[in-house]
């Protein structure tokens, strides 16, 4: 009898361990969407006509993201976690206090931690700079701004454990941008006295960004700082529902069903767009519908954007005869041919905007005074030559000592001067640090020049400011 019930239980035991490979074989396991990532594939025995030597590990990799009742498993845990111990189980989630849940990846910001050196700083400055004066040729105007993280606004709701830092990259970045003509918009100040004034949150619990109230807000404030119009009232009436879903709750609980508060504006849809478009289409172009009275006449925007944006959008191509979005990295502004350039960033990413010089031509400098210029020793210099669609893409660094106190970085070939972007571009960084060290991390140089332009980039000299 005892050895029938041992043989039951230990039945039993197996049955329920191969369950989720019964699941895995027959190829009912998991929603890679409840992840909100994507999730491994199988892996080839044979790949690329030879035997892939890395197919157990693949195999493994595969099977531990695929196997039956994975989300729900995963979803179980965080469950226990966030409801016994008030703690996420996922490296990607922040639990706050009274159910705010934060980005991890924001946590540096928030702590005032690995910020950028003076020199990324300037490197920012200066590509700022140039994109605003390329923008400029073309008559369009500039504008820079950044979307705070969730914790710089409301910081009161981050656990106690974490202790708020003094400065971050975003006040590093504010204080020397204001020392400069660039056209900057500052949400942080904004926002922060906007919490204080609405009686609404204007961030999401359960999301990393800001709801259709903050956004609502931050539209109007943009428009303030460039000085156009728009079709929305003061005070637009709004429904409150329990209707958004939380990228941030997705991560911790992939197989979970519950809704954050959002706020929905009774807006007209007065404009229209080649096709239907999705929130992450890296190019959404949208126009004033026929017979809709157009409060800025003429005028174009073109904005380089991220998520932040997208609750923007209906807001926007309200009131804009055209309207040009764009995710793409590199930035093209070499499409630049709009009256209004937006850039806006989140602030997790400031990094991002030294890591791939903009698409655009390289600016020509005349009556250049070279004796203020270091020139560079060639045989210091690490670079590469490739050809684009329509330019001569020079980038790379230099290897040297020198210390300069300027970002400016110059390229002469023959009786021609360009302006490079002080950018070390990602694709070579590791390579760089691993054949050089970190210390040259900040000695980058990448440009471009049109194919129509006659130049020999085998035979050139590099200058940098004294």
């Amino acid at each position: 009898m005892r050895k029938a019930i041992r043989f039951f239980y230990i039945s039993i035991f197996f049955i329920i361990c191969l369950i989720p490979s019964l699941f895995f074989f027959t190829g009912d396991t998991n929603n890679s969407q409840a992840e909100n990532r994507v999730l491994g594939e199988m892996p080839k025995i044979i790949k690329d006509g030879k035997l892939n030597l890395k197919f157990p590990a693949e195999m493994d990799t595969y099977f531990s993201e695929n196997f039956g009742f994975r989300t729900k498993m995963v979803n179980l845990d965080a469950q226990i976690n966030y409801s016994l111990l008030g703690q996420s189980s996922s490296p990607k989630v922040i639990v706050g206090k009274d159910d705010f849940l934060f980005y991890y990846e924001t946590l540096n910001d928030y702590l005032g931690r690995d910020t950028l050196n003076d020199k990324s700083i300037s490197e920012i400055i200066k590509t700022l700079e140039l994109m605003d004066e390329y923008a400029a040729s073309k008559g369009s105007k500039f504008y820079f701004t950044i979307a705070p993280n969730k914790n710089s606004i409301y910081p009161e709701y981050m656990p106690d454990k974490y202790i708020k830092g003094s400065t971050n990259n975003y006040r590093l970045l504010k204080d020397k941008i204001n020392d400069t003509d660039l056209n900057f918009i500052d949400l942080k100040s904004f926002l922060l006295n906007l919490k204080k004034e609405s009686p609404e949150p204007i961030y999401f619990k359960l999301d990393s960004h800001w709801n259709n109230l903050g956004a609502e807000n931050v539209y109007k404030y943009l428009l303030w700082n460039i000085g156009l119009k728009t079709n929305l009232v003061d005070d637009p009436p709004y429904i409150k529902e329990k209707s958004f879903t939380g990228d941030i709750y997705k991560m911790l609980f992939p197989d979970g069903n519950e809704k954050d508060y959002d706020f929905i504006f009774n807006l007209q849809k007065n404009f229209s767009s080649k096709r239907p478009f999705q929130d992450q289409d890296i190019n959404i172009t949208t126009n004033l519908k026929t017979g809709v009275i157009d409060l800025n006449p003429g005028k174009k925007l073109m904005i380089f954007r991220d998520s932040f944006f997208n609750s923007m959008v209906k807001f926007v191509s309200n009131d804009f005869s055209k309207v040009v979005y764009t995710r793409e990295v590199p930035y093209p502004m070499e499409n630049t041919y709009n009256d209004i350039v937006i850039f806006e960033i989140a602030e997790r990413n400031i990094p991002l905007i030294i890591k791939n010089a903009p698409k655009m031509p390289a600016p020509i400098r005349e009556n250049v005074d070279l004796t203020k210029y270091i020139k560079l020793d060639r045989k210091n210099i690490f670079f590469y030559n490739v050809q684009e669609d329509d330019y001569f893409h020079l980038y790379g660094c230099y290897i040297s000592k020198v210390k300069s106190s300027n970002e400016e970085v110059l390229l002469k070939y023959k009786d021609k001067i360009f302006e490079a972007f002080p950018i070390l571009e990602s694709n070579i960084k590791d390579d760089i640090v691993k054949k050089f060290g970190e210390e040259f991390i900040n000695q980058g140089f990448s440009i471009r020049i049109p194919k129509d332009i006659s130049v020999d980039l085998d035979d050139f000299d590099i200058y940098i400011k004294r």
